[in-house]
């Protein structure tokens, strides 16, 4: 069984649509703060586009997911990327999302990567962060980030991204992740051997892709296990890139959006020791 959580007008193929309110392709109304009335152990695989954002509280969601969802279950989550301020300023928004969201998700193996890899770097508050593991586990296979003009094009390689992701906003619009659902025992080499494999993507996404051709970053857990991307460190290869010519408008971008983020990157590159 496919579910599509909030599916809304936009169900995706082959998905069960599930939304508060009724209309085409919605094939059960409910309210996902009351439950999701399925049993347990029913979905192989779960889509929520645009639709988390919406809900507070946001975990006993990913608790009710976990539920309804069977072990090695794939959980696909897309949602407006926090450090953008249209995203910011919209008062219907009650959950944010960002690179950090997986670590209240995770139960083990990459919990302690994210608090050793991305907590610890910038000095985040760390409070609350030895709290013990939930009672779901999410491990996640795939992390991507979609980027917002101009830093889609060819004007910044992946290292200047990644830099300036953390350091200014407007950067990204829109991240995607894939979680396993984790309900027996599995080592890393499976979560890894699972990241791997081709994994379904929401219709949304895919036609972004093809309308809307960018160079996108990504992560898989293998990566994210030996590796989690700081300021000090070179991010993995581009999984999804693709060309663009440079037009009169990338152009204007290159001359303005391009000096202000470069400026911050040799700051930050001279702060690092790099070069």
């Amino acid at each position: 069984m496919k579910i599509d959580l909030g599916c809304g007008t936009q169900k995706n193929p082959g998905f069960i649509g599930i939304d508060k309110k009724d209309g085409p392709g919605v094939d059960i109304v409910c309210d996902i703060l009351q439950g999701i009335p399925l049993p347990e152990d029913s979905a192989d695989c779960l889509f929520a586009v645009h639709s988390l954002p919406y809900i507070d509280p946001l975990l006993d969601t990913m608790k009710e997911i976990y539920r309804i969802c069977k072990h090695k279950a794939i959980v696909c989550i897309v949602a407006p990327y926090a450090h953008t301020y249209f995203h910011a300023a919209n008062p219907h928004y009650k959950s944010w999302f960002n690179e950090y969201s997986p670590f209240y998700f995770t139960g083990r193996l990459l919990r302690e990567t994210y608090l050793r890899e991305l907590i610890t770097p910038y000095a985040f508050p760390s409070h609350d962060m030895d709290r013990e593991p939930t009672d779901y586990d999410f491990q996640l296979l795939r992390m991507e980030f979609f980027y917002s003009m101009p830093f889609k094009t060819n004007m910044y390689d992946e290292e200047e991204r990644t830099i300036v992701r953390h350091i200014q906003p407007n950067v990204v619009d829109e991240i995607m992740y894939h979680f396993l659902v984790v309900k027996q025992p599995l080592t890393v080499d499976e979560i890894e051997d699972m990241a791997m494999r081709s994994l379904e993507e929401p219709m949304q996404i895919t036609n972004r892709r093809r309308e809307r051709p960018e160079s996108v970053q990504e992560f898989d857990a293998g990566q994210l296990l030996e590796k989690t991307p700081s300021l000090n460190d070179t991010p993995p290869p581009v999984i999804h890139k693709r060309s663009s010519s440079k037009t009169k408008s990338s152009l204007r971008h290159k001359k303005t959006g391009m000096t202000k983020g470069r400026r911050m990157i040799k700051k930050q590159k001279a702060k690092n020791g790099t070069k």
